[in-house]
Order: C-alpha cells, then sequence, then structure tokens
C-alpha cells in the first residue's frame, strides 16, 4: 500500500483551498486519503508527491480531483420551502421575468426543481432563465443530461413525475422543454470574473456550500454574490447555514420558517 504522509496530504489540501475555497480540517484528513487511495489507483498515479506535481500543470486532472473529493448527493425539491419563498416574492413583486443563478448545482436536480416550481405556479406567465453552475465538470455533464435514477425523484408527486420526466430503462429523463430552459456552466464561486460573465441575477441559491467553506472564504464568496445580485435581489442558503460572524452586506429577512439575504 502507497504511504501517504500527513504532510503530504496537507500539502494538497492547501492547493485545493488556494484554487477552490475548500477547506478540508485536518480532522477529515483520513476521509481525504481514502478518497485519494480510490483517485491515485484509477489514475495510475504511486505517489501523493506525483499527484501533486501533476495537477499543477494538468487542468484537467486537477478538476478529476475535485470530482472525486467532493460529494454530489441531491434530490429534486430538496428543502422545497425555499421554493414557495421564491414563488411568493416573485407574486409580490409582480415580475414578469426572472434570472436565476443554482451555485453549486451539482448533477442539475436544484436548477431543474426551480424551472419545474415556476412552470407549475406561472405556466407561460413568466419569463425565466436559470443558470447552473458548479466547479465538478462531471458534475455538469450529469446535469447538462438530465437523466435521474428514482430515488432522486422521490420528493415529487406521480402527477409531476409524469409531466415533467419521462422513463426508460428505470432511469427518468427530464423532457426536453424544460431541460433548454437551463443552462450549466462549469465554474468557480471565487472567480468574480466569470460570475461577472454571467450577468446579474435576481435571485441566487447558494445552499450547501458554505459548509465547506472557511470564514475568509465564506467573506468573499458573499461579496461575489453581492455583486452579481441585482439591486432588491434575494440570496438563498441552506437552512442549516448562517451567517453568524461573517461580514457581509446582506439585509436578513425573515419570511415563515425561512430566512433569506437581500439586497438593497
Amino acid at each position: 500500500m502507497v504511504e501517504l504522509s500527513s504532510h503530504g496530504l496537507k500539502a494538497l489540501s492547501r492547493i485545493i483551498y488556494e484554487t477552490t475555497g475548500i477547506k478540508i480540517e485536518d480532522r477529515k484528513l483520513s476521509v481525504l486519503e481514502v478518497k485519494l487511495r480510490i483517485f491515485m489507483k484509477r489514475k495510475g498515479l504511486s505517489s501523493i508527491d506525483e499527484v501533486i506535481e501533476r495537477i499543477k500543470s494538468d487542468r484537467s486532472l486537477f478538476e478529476e480531483l475535485i470530482a472525486a473529493i467532493t460529494v454530489n448527493e441531491t434530490y429534486f425539491f430538496r428543502e422545497r420551502e425555499h421554493f414557495d419563498v421564491l414563488v411568493d416574492i416573485i407574486k409580490e413583486k409582480g415580475m414578469r421575468s426572472v434570472k436565476i443563478l443554482s451555485l453549486p448545482c451539482s448533477t442539475g436536480e436544484e436548477p431543474y426543481s426551480i424551472a419545474i416550481y415556476l412552470e407549475e405556479h406561472f405556466g407561460k406567465g413568466l419569463g425565466y432563465e436559470i443558470i447552473g453552475v458548479d466547479i465538478d465538470k462531471y458534475a455538469v455533464m450529469r446535469a447538462k443530461e438530465g437523466v435521474y435514477h428514482k430515488k432522486s425523484l422521490l420528493r415529487l408527486s406521480k402527477d409531476i413525475v409524469k409531466k415533467y420526466f419521462f422513463e426508460k430503462d428505470d432511469l427518468y429523463y427530464v423532457r426536453p422543454d424544460i431541460k433548454k430552459k437551463v443552462l450549466f456552466y462549469v465554474g468557480n464561486i471565487l472567480d468574480y470574473p466569470f460570475l461577472k460573465r454571467l450577468g446579474l441575477f435576481d435571485f441566487v441559491f447558494c445552499r450547501n456550500l458554505f459548509i465547506y467553506f472557511d470564514k475568509p472564504k465564506k467573506e468573499e464568496a458573499l461579496k461575489n454574490i453581492y455583486a452579481i445580485l441585482k439591486r432588491g435581489g434575494y440570496l438563498f442558503l441552506a437552512k442549516t447555514e448562517f451567517l453568524f460572524g461573517i461580514k457581509h452586506n446582506f439585509q436578513i429577512e425573515r419570511r415563515g420558517r425561512v430566512i433569506v439575504y437581500r439586497k438593497e
């Protein structure tokens, strides 16, 4: 078995942090080691020094490494209370069109959920553009395919599944008219020039990302999100994510059991 030193694991975790903002605590180095061993075996790499040397010059290999160590397990209509609040805000403002960013979008369940929710509540009465962004290019590839196992759809009613998916060989395919309304890109929330090119948004969903960030990276990410939100726009975080002790310029707004963050 290849020996992976604590020094080597820490060096690799620093590179990951500096590039992506993902913070791997020392207590989680053992988890990194397990995932790294699998990755090294698959790629035919014999030492952690070789991994570090290769990813410095091979962007594609680095992206594969990030895909290997990040978790992309999600499902449709996750924390659906956020989608209810989204609908309420759109109705309150009398909006006729909206632009929404889902970051990280993982394998596409969140942005497609948003599209389905908007279709159900507004039909053709609302124009919308949804963009999904994730640092994992393989997750983005799966999102673009729009093909899911049944377990991803367990929170959906049979009527919704029938209306927005078609089944083939025990897999569920997002219908083409919904797929074409969502665009996907590989990108990093800490890459402001990339985000700026996407334009301004009315709503940003950034759920279950800050658990990977330390305070400085959270503040950097929030600054970037604030810059790409339109005035009066909203940020949605996961219900378990809070901004206590984090510097930001958002106004905190409570809507029922949901907390959202508004740009004045």
